[in-house]
């Protein structure tokens, strides 16, 4: 099964220099838990419920402060012709719940989601795995590794 198969091309994003209460909307209005980042075209970062929650509510930090200072420089993307498994193998490896998706241009044009992929593999296993790996306290997107700027 490919990215395309599952993949939700309907993507809301965000601009470098949107504010954190303009995310958590989107977030709400949307029920959606991700928004790439994004600096005109280029995708630059992604911001998630939980970075607003813990990079943001949880140190204080003003909603009306850009969201570039919470968001994760760091993104993993995926192609609509790769294969579920190499997706679920990154998310697992990175600890991401959710991916955007971009074509031969770079251009985000959907998010594939572990919850999209849940809903429609008869593989459980798998899937329960990945999710096991992405709940391991460590790697490049624990909240114990925030970015530095959320700390100046």
């Amino acid at each position: 099964m490919k990215v395309r198969d599952i993949m939700s091309s309907t993507v809301r994003s965000a601009e470098l220099m949107d504010s954190i209460a303009y995310a958590a909307r989107e977030m709400a209005e949307h029920d959606i838990g991700m928004l790439p980042v994004l600096d005109g075209a280029n995708l630059v970062g992604v911001v998630t419920d939980r970075d607003i929650a813990v990079r943001a509510v949880a140190r204080g930090i003003d909603p009306d402060t850009p969201v570039r200072r919470i968001m994760s420089e760091y993104v993993s993307v995926c192609s609509p012709d790769d294969d579920i498994k190499a997706v679920l193998a990154t998310m697992g490896q990175e600890q991401i719940r959710r991916m955007p998706v971009c074509d031969q241009f770079d251009e985000v044009v959907a998010v594939i989601a572990l919850a999209d992929i849940a809903q429609r593999r008869d593989d459980e296993e798998e899937v329960g795995e990945t999710l096991c790996r992405i709940c391991q306290p460590s790697g490049t997107h624990s909240q114990a590794t925030s970015p530095a700027s959320v700390f100046a």
